[in-house]
């Protein structure tokens, strides 16, 4: 009958484990009968159940209510186990009016094991087995039945009799069960208590659910606890694979029955509202076709007395008299509740419309690629298509974001991965998606994903298409104001695009959600690539996108630099993709080069106060080129790019443009104030501290009309005069930026601006500095981290901390350290990372823990050389004087040399120890 599941595995096989579940039937009725005897008789029940699970080399697991659940290597002992038991359990001397029947089942196959405890579909099987049996019956799956070596069966009285395939509840599609009786057991058994086929008519589907954990617990929910559910999306996102997983679960809500009704093959001509009531009817009642409509409502109302769940599926293309018809039948009986796929809602009273959006394509449940859950949907059927083919999931996670984790699209492309592999099959998606059908038996406008929207499309009114066409232009999320702005013409005014907008939502062919800064809306990228085939019937709409997006990044960053918002950055953020095409048009084209490197000056602090400093490097050095010295925004995309370089550690600075630049900003022209500023910073990054301040002192004094930008320099200077060990200056600077009018600044200036001028004079102290100072800097370094703009923190939290260093106070640093750290790695700011990293060090060394400090030195050494720093990380001698004189210095350079070859996150994690040393 097979072989043992706990032999003959091959190596790397995943472990199979049986599973044994039992429960006491009419338990409740028994406790509420007399508890203190059922106490006691639980007593004896726990003793058979163990000793006969211990006895055949089992472990329980898990107990529940009044059974148990127990895990066998060895399926024959499992059955041997069960046998045992029911045997103890039926020849006990019971009380006569309170005797105990206990129910078992029993599946196997592999598992999850953690903690002592086991998850996973054949542990859930196993309990659903258990539920179908009764008093004394022990029932198995085929799957157990079939891996019996004959261990078990050596009594020939012991018999496994087949039952049939059978619905349990929550189970999908049927189950091959039997049964094994042994010589103390009932002769004969009530039936099976499963789903009577007669009132369980749900399709078997042909595949696993994939990623929908979320999605499942709320409509099941939905369905508990609302009459009316209607789950709607594009054509694809997976509707009725949902819904049918939802049926198959809801079994213990509606025992009376849970039905599933197709309506694609409709014809919009019929009567759906008698169609739908004779089917329902049918399904519920057994009721005869012949019947009228009428009748059938009233039977439904007077002769149905327990929930049915109805399921409707694919109503899109009879959406009205869909609703009409469940309206009718809900009126009709109160016992009814309906689930409904669709392409749009009901709009009916009551209704609970569920958006179900396509499957996440970005992060996972897993640390690697290949995770999200539309990589799992590509991964596994992809490999059901093709088992032998190699898959790259890299190329998967890139795939499934050029879908939007459409599942169907999934599914479409994932099917062509034994011809193509991953890597031609992402060169040739567009083409792919568009072939001729690619699976059998699916409805017709499911078989390419051009179809799915064709299907869509051609259900919309002319306006509607209009509409669709033009919001092609936008390569991301858009707003209202965007739409009014960009799409609107006499053809198609204000007015028009809300109700417009409205039905395009409603058929699910564009996507609304609400944003950091409000209501948005999406084209998915398949539905964006079909509509911009469509006519918009406007030339310049590209033209007109480019306007609008160059005045918003001006207005929101202004804001964002005026109150400092890290709520603010994320809704400037939701624009990324508009912004992008705008910057990549000027990159490839050269009459919108002038455009694009505007919209990057714009979009400076965004980059800055959010920490994407890396995004902006990147598109300053593809926008610098070619050469324009005579074109203002050139000089400024050429200079902040090189200080981001600068700020980032990237590629070593191109003297030739700036110093052409150089020479410009030092004439006596207008505007070169604004040049002094990103010179300032690549002065500084080359070591030149005393032009950099210079250069600081000159952008502040030119920044008249832009207070903000003149605080930041006179801060900026300051900063570097204490590091630079003149303390006089830099109250000098500190006082003038002062004076500045608070009104214009933003809202994290003044925390910001505590930090350094607190911190200057704590370093001036030393040791001996006020602790109510210590405390003030500390309250305001905490205000500044609530704002969460990356890129502010990461300045002044070095700042504090190298006050906190100069004060003293090692146990600070030690303390808020590792908090700060986090800001320069998402940032990419690699100035900060070294110098933050070098306080770790530091930490370390004074306790005592010379040689991983001496390491941390090396690292940052060879990091600051390689990125060509002349600014140094720490100011003044480094603390790890004493160190040197203590440790042989063949062993310190031993040490420093470990640490030349660290990479930046090696780095940090050998920080993050260093930091840890303060509990050693």
């Amino acid at each position: 009958m097979g072989t043992s599941a706990s032999q003959g595995q091959p190596d790397g096989a995943e472990p199979r484990w049986t599973f044994v579940f039992t429960d006491i039937v009419d338990s409740t009725a028994m406790w509420s009968g007399n508890a203190d005897v059922m106490a006691e008789q639980l007593e004896v029940h726990d003793r058979i159940l163990n000793r006969a699970v211990a006895e055949a080399g089992g472990t329980v697991f898990a107990t529940m209510g009044d059974g148990l659940a127990a895990a066998f290597d060895d399926p024959d002992a499992a059955v041997t186990a069960m046998v045992a038991a029911q045997a103890a359990l039926i020849n006990n001397p019971w009380p006569e009016d309170n005797t105990i029947r206990v129910r078992m089942g029993a599946h196997a196959g592999p598992a999850h094991h953690r903690n002592d405890d086991y998850f996973g579909p054949t542990v859930n099987l196993a309990a659903r087995v258990m539920s179908a049996g009764h008093g004394g019956q022990i029932v198995i799956t085929e799957t157990l039945a079939e891996l019996l070596t004959g261990a078990a069966l050596g009594d020939t009285e012991l018999r496994v009799e087949p039952l049939g395939a059978h619905r349990l509840k929550g189970v999908v599609g049927q189950t091959g069960l039997a049964m094994v009786r042994g010589p103390a057991q009932p002769a004969a058994f009530p039936p099976l208590r499963v789903l009577d086929p007669a009132r369980f008519t749900i399709p078997i589907p042909s595949t696993s659910i994939i990623g929908r954990t979320e999605e499942l617990a709320d409509v099941l929910e939905s369905v508990r606890s609302r009459r009316c559910t209607t789950i709607w999306a594009t054509g694809g996102a997976g509707k009725t694979r949902l819904a049918i997983e939802v049926a198959v679960r809801a079994g213990d809500v509606f025992p009376a029955g849970v039905h599933v009704i197709e309506l694609a093959d409709l014809d919009a001509e019929q009567d759906i509202a008698e169609d739908l009531a004779t089917r329902v009817a049918e399904l519920v009642l057994g009721t005869e076709a012949t019947a009228g409509p009428n009748e059938h409502l009233q039977r439904l109302g007077t002769e149905l007395t327990e929930p049915v769940l109805i399921v409707v599926d694919n109503a899109e293309h009879v959406i009205d008299e869909c609703a009409k018809a469940v309206e009718s039948l809900l009126r009709a009986s109160a016992d009814l509740t309906f689930l409904v796929t669709s392409r749009e809602p009901l709009r009916i009273d009551g209704e609970h419309a569920y958006p179900l959006d396509p499957l996440s394509f970005t992060g996972g449940d897993g640390d690697g690629v290949g995770t999200s859950a539309a990589a799992r949907l590509f991964i596994e059927r992809a490999t059901a298509a093709a088992p032998t083919a190699e898959i790259d999931a890299a190329a998967v996670d890139e795939i499934v974001e050029r879908l939007d984790g459409l599942p169907l699209a999934v599914e479409l492309a994932a099917a062509h991965i034994g011809t193509l592999g991953t890597a031609q099959l992402l060169n040739h998606l567009d083409r792919v998606l568009a072939q001729a059908p690619t699976r059998r038996g699916g409805r017709s406008r499911h078989r390419t994903v051009e179809a799915a929207i064709d299907w869509s499309v051609a259900r919309c009114s002319d306006e509607d298409r209009l509409l669709l066409a033009r919001l092609a232009v936008f390569p991301g999320s858009f707003d209202l104001d965007a739409i009014n702005a960009v799409c609107t013409d006499d053809r198609l005014d204000d007015f028009l695009v809300l109700g417009t907008l409205g039905a395009l939502v409603e058929r699910s062919l564009v996507s609304s959600f609400d944003g950091p800064g409000g209501r948005r809306y999406r084209l998915l990228r398949l539905i964006r690539a079909y509509a911009d085939g469509l006519s918009s019937g406007i030339e310049d709409l590209a033209d007109r996108h480019t306007t609008y997006y160059l005045d918003l990044a001006r207005t929101q960053v202004e804001e964002l630099h005026r109150d400092g918002s890290a709520g603010l950055g994320a809704a400037i953020g939701e624009d990324h993709d508009n912004f992008a095409a705008i910057l990549e048009r000027g990159v490839t084209e050269e009459e919108h080069r002038r455009n694009a490197r505007r919209l990057c000056v714009r979009l400076q602090n965004y980059w800055e106060d959010t920490g994407r400093l890396r995004l902006g490097a990147d598109w300053m050095a593809r926008l610098g080129e070619p050469h324009d010295i005579g074109e203002r925004s050139w000089a400024a995309v050429v200079l902040v790019g090189a200080t981001y370089d600068a700020m980032c550690g990237l590629t070593p600075l191109d003297r030739q443009p700036v110093d052409a630049i150089r020479s410009l900003a030092d004439m006596p022209m207008p505007g070169v104030h604004a040049m002094q500023l990103p010179l300032a910073f690549i002065d500084l990054s080359q070591g030149r501290i005393d032009e950099s301040i210079e250069r600081f002192d000159k952008a502040a004094a030119g920044f008249d009309d832009d207070p903000r930008n003149g605080w930041q320099a006179l801060m900026t200077a300051g900063a570097l005069c204490d590091y630079n060990r003149d303390p006089a200056l830099a109250a000098e600077f500190y006082e003038r930026a002062a004076a500045i009018d608070r009104s214009a600044l933003a809202g994290w200036a003044d925390s910001y601006g505590r930090i350094f001028t607190i911190g200057s004079e704590l370093a001036e102290q030393g040791p001996s500095s006020d602790a109510a100072a210590v405390a003030e800097l500390l309250v305001a370094l905490d205000r500044l981290l609530a704002t969460g703009l990356d890129t502010r923190i990461t300045i002044a939290g070095h700042g504090a901390m190298w006050a906190l260093e100069q004060a003293g106070r090692f146990d600070l640093v030690a303390e808020r350290l590792p908090t700060i750290m986090t800001n320069p790695r998402r940032t990419g700011y690699l100035w900060f990372t070294l110098a933050l990293a070098d306080l770790a060090a530091s930490i370390a060394v004074r306790n005592g823990a010379i040689d991983l400090g001496l390491q941390l030195e090396g690292a940052v050494d060879a990091r600051l050389a390689a990125a060509a720093y002349g600014f140094p990380v720490s100011f003044g001698d480094r603390r790890r004087a004493d160190a040197r004189v203590a440790v042989d210095p063949e062993r310190a350079e031993a040490c420093r040399a470990d640490g030349r070859d660290l990479t930046i996150a090696a780095i940090d994690e050998l920080a993050a120890r260093a930091v840890a040393t303060r509990s050693a």
